[in-house]
């Protein structure tokens, strides 16, 4: 004979049990994804990996969502189990129904669906994240009185929980930069990069200065010509200044400014032109040093010891060579060039100076600039990084972007505008 209320307890049993399986299932597969996969593909505009990243955000209430679920449905499972056997078979073999649930708990409800869950996290997570959210908003209030209840009773056993923090360390996000590498998601550049970054706080300016023996200063009361005379085989664009000896250092002469001067024609001294400059103990982090520069808008710092003896100088460059590596110097051959291609029209290199280019095509130059290079003077005029091809109009020139390498101007084309070129490309510009 067909026994209704039977079937209807196997049947209900089975879907708690799918259920059982689904929450097991996406508990294993949240916490087995390659997040950095996950954000990669929320930042190309994937809405299911945004959500997974927005309910994966707050682990505390996911791993509570996830207990009320499993336990929910395995306490009911088990529960409609317990009635069918002392229903239909009495009392006395309520073990064999709380055996038999046991069994299917752990194989279906538990071990199977996990292993799945943590062999295809994110194919499984993308299937399943949404029917999940929908439970997830659904149990909030109960969320909260579990959350808050369980905190009660730590707090009355003397065990109160720390104040959650969702910062990470650097020796966290360090082994995220090493596992990165190793699965190629990083170039180890990138790795190389990321890790000097992260280590400038660490970092003492003592260890990557120019040691004092090595500075090169010139003495005050120089006039221009004989400063210029003592620059000629350097390649410094700030020296410092100083008066008697090295521990006396009254500031910091920038060679643009001379050179400048002497094209007016004049030849008088030196301390005309010098600029403040700052002290640094020489334990000061670099991550420091490097937020002052930018404050203060300085490339240069003198490093002196607890005495206030001078030891070093350090720059600007010091510290973006420790970031990436070494930088090219000012004299490399063949970096520095400009090359006339008509009456009109020069290649220049983004390293060159830019006073030679004053010099030689006639760009004026903004009175307060505070770059060296052509790529100084793009990033100036646009305040960000140009792209290959790029054109800029400044004032009666025309500067084309004719090689970018990843962030760094390589080449530029400059070409004087005729007068009517140059009204034309003003008419555009104020369009």
């Amino acid at each position: 004979m067909f026994d209704l209320e039977l079937l209807t307890g196997i049947l209900l049993i089975i879907i708690l049990m799918f259920l059982s399986a689904f929450f097991a299932a996406i508990e294993s597969s949240f916490f087995s994804l390659d997040y950095l996969k996950i954000k990669r593909l929320k930042n190309k505009g994937n809405k299911t990996a945004g959500l997974v990243e927005k309910i994966r955000s707050n682990p505390k209430s996911l791993v509570i969502t996830f207990l009320i679920g499993n336990e929910l449905v395995n306490i009911t499972a088990s529960a409609v189990m317990s009635k069918v056997v002392i229903d239909k078979f009495g009392a006395e073999y309520l073990f064999i129904g709380v055996l038999i649930m046991t069994v299917l708990i752990l194989t279906f409800g538990e071990i199977s669906p996990k292993t799945i869950g943590s062999y295809y996290p994110e194919k499984y997570a993308f299937f399943a994240v949404r029917p999940f959210y929908v439970f997830y908003i659904a149990v909030t209030p109960f969320r909260f009185i579990f959350m808050k209840f369980s905190e009660y009773i730590l707090k009355k056993l003397g065990l109160e929980l720390p104040i959650e923090s969702h910062k990470l360390s650097v020796e966290d996000i360090l082994s995220i930069i090493t596992v990165g590498a190793e699965k190629h998601i990083f170039t180890y550049e990138e790795k190389e990069f990321i890790e000097a970054t992260l280590q400038l706080h660490q970092t003492h300016v003592s260890e990557i200065m120019t040691p004092r023996r090595d500075i090169f200063a010139l003495p005050v009361g120089l006039t221009i010509l004989e400063a210029l005379d003592r620059l000629k085989d350097t390649e410094f664009s700030r020296i410092p200044v100083y008066k008697e000896n090295l521990d006396n250092i009254v500031g910091i002469l920038y060679v643009k400014d001379i050179i400048l001067a002497k094209l007016e024609g004049k030849n008088d001294s030196i301390d005309n032109y010098i600029k403040k400059c700052i002290f640094i103990p020489e334990f000061t982090n670099l991550l420091k040093l490097l937020k002052r520069f930018e404050k203060e808008r300085i490339h240069l710092a003198i490093v002196i010891d607890e005495y206030g003896t001078v030891v070093g100088l350090i720059t600007l460059q010091d510290i973006l060579e420790y970031i990436v590596g070494e930088l090219p110097e000012e004299n490399d051959n063949g970096d520095f060039y400009i090359k006339q291609i008509d009456n009109l029209t020069w290649e220049v290199s983004g390293k060159l100076d830019v006073e030679t280019l004053q010099e030689e095509i006639g760009i004026l130059l903004p009175e307060d600039y505070d770059f060296d290079t052509v790529a100084g003077f793009i990033l100036y005029i646009l305040q960000r990084l140009p792209e290959e091809d790029e054109e800029i109009v400044y004032k009666n020139f025309k500067l084309k972007i004719k090689k970018m390498d990843r962030n760094r101007v390589i080449a530029v084309i400059i070409k004087k505008l005729e007068k009517e070129n140059q009204e034309a490309n003003q008419e555009v510009n104020n369009a």
